[in-house]
This record gives C-alpha cells, structure tokens and sequence, in this order.
C-alpha cells in the first residue's frame, strides 16, 4: 500500500498540469482521524474541465473499481471519478470549474493544498458538516410519529418470522430516528456546538455505560427472539432520550408514544 507521502506526491505532481489551478482536499485527511482506511477526497479546480477526459486519471495508479457518478449537488458541473486502487488506496477525486468555487467553499470542510493565483483568502474553510440537526417542534413530532409507526412494521416482520423484513425498518429506519432524537438531546445539553461525525460515530463519547450496551443489542438481530429484543432497546432509548429532549424544551410528549409502546410490549411478551 502506498504511503501518505506518496499519495500526496502523485496528487501534487498532477497537479503542475498547467490547466489546474487550485488543489483542495475535503473529509477525514483534513483531521487527525485519519487513518490508512481514509479515502483522499481531492478537487482540482481549472477553468475548462472539457479539456479533461478519463485518461487523466491512468497515472494515478492501478485500479480496482472506478465510479463516475453524478458530481456532487454544490459542484453540479465536475467530473467525478471514485477510484478504489489496487493497493488499497482510494482517491474520490472531481475536476471542478472555477465558477463553482464559492459555494463548494461554503458547503465544504475545505483545505487548500494548492492556489497557483491566490483565489483563496485563507487555507481552511469549515462548514457545518455532521453537527447535529437542532429539531423545532413540528420535527421532533415527525422523528416521534416516524419511529412508532416504522416500529409496528418491525414488530409485523417479527410475528411473521420475516427477519429480513424486520431487519430492514429497524437498521434503515428506527436506528436512524433513534441516532436522531438521542442526538438532539446530547446537543440540548451543551453549551457549545457539537460534532457527531459521519453515521454518529462519536455519540458513544456522551452516553453512559448502560445506553451503550442497550445499542449494542441492536446489532445481534439473527433471531426474532434477538430481534424482539433489539426492537424493544431502541424503543427504551428513544422514549428516554425523547422525554429529556422534549422536557429541556419546554413541549408536551405525544400521547402516541405510550400507546404504541404497550402494543407491541403486549405483542413481544406473548410470543
């Protein structure tokens, strides 16, 4: 596998093309979480991207697997080539106009690499990328209306011995609703403006022992008897962190979340 030294070489070295005249790079690198599982997430900026076509990329290395999807929503106009290498290396790299560049720097964490004509005004540009979402009222009672609804079609797949079925509401849907609300609490009770990183990672870093291994059930769902279990852990978490969030805030819980809840407890128990 090749080195940060010499994955950053090779994009620097590309880089002297004289038809690139800003490098900046996004994502994990631009932090200390970085590790050799991180992807380099790579723009070069140039004022003519018909002037690029796939063979820029041949030099980069061999590869594995290369995506060509649609150019992210604040770069409409890139060319974007996902390249997973060989080594096991892999560059998300995008070829950018100019004319993008001010609203890819509001909607980007951003580190300059390299400005050949000073179009930057500083080396960082940091957005609110992964911050938690701060839900009105009307939000939180579509996240509460949400998870209990989506809760009885986990139940329905459980009672039918359809664990694909079940499986598939609780990780795509109820996990989701739950991360939600429990981070919407944890943000409740600081001061400052918190960072849960990609798929909540760092939310383990403000919960308690306890919460934590309730999570852990949601990850042993093999069974309809683990599953059950799994469905009844998150249900316990997102009414808690739920009643705090909506207490700190002033509002009135919804009456749905005690029915809904005595239903499928009732279902579970005499299965």
């Amino acid at each position: 596998m090749r080195s940060h030294s010499e994955m950053m070489k090779l994009i620097f070295s590309k880089a002297e093309d004289e038809r690139i005249l800003l490098v900046t790079q996004e994502g994990s690198r631009n932090s200390n979480e970085a590790d050799a599982f991180s992807d380099y997430d790579i723009t070069y900026f140039v004022e003519d991207i018909d002037t690029f076509d796939d063979t820029f990329i041949e030099d980069f290395g061999e590869i594995m697997i290369l995506q060509k999807p649609e150019a992210m929503a604040c770069l409409k106009h890139a060319k974007t080539y996902l390249m997973m290498f060989q080594d096991g290396n892999r560059i998300d790299l995008k070829i950018a106009p100019l004319w993008d560049l001010e609203t890819y720097l509001h909607e980007e964490n951003v580190h300059v690499l390299l400005d050949k004509r000073n179009l930057c005004l500083q080396k960082d540009y940091i957005n609110h990328t992964y911050e938690i979402e701060m839900l009105s009222y009307s939000d939180a009672l579509a996240c509460i209306n949400e998870f209990y609804w989506i809760s009885l079609y986990v139940l329905k797949g459980i009672l039918r011995h359809d664990l694909l079925y079940a499986n598939y509401y609780f990780t795509h849907i109820c996990m989701e609703e739950c991360l939600k609300m429990m981070s919407f609490d944890i943000q409740l009770q600081h001061q400052e403006k918190l960072k849960l990183g990609k798929c909540y990672k760092r939310i383990f870093e403000y919960i308690d022992h306890r919460d934590h291994e309730l999570m852990n059930k949601w990850f042993h769902t093999a069974s309809t008897l683990e599953m059950g279990e799994a469905l009844l852990s998150c249900m316990y978490l997102f009414k808690s962190y739920a009643k705090d969030a909506f207490s700190r805030s002033g509002w009135t819980m919804p009456k749905e979340v005690d029915r809904v809840e005595r239903y499928i407890s009732k279902k579970l128990s005499k299965k």
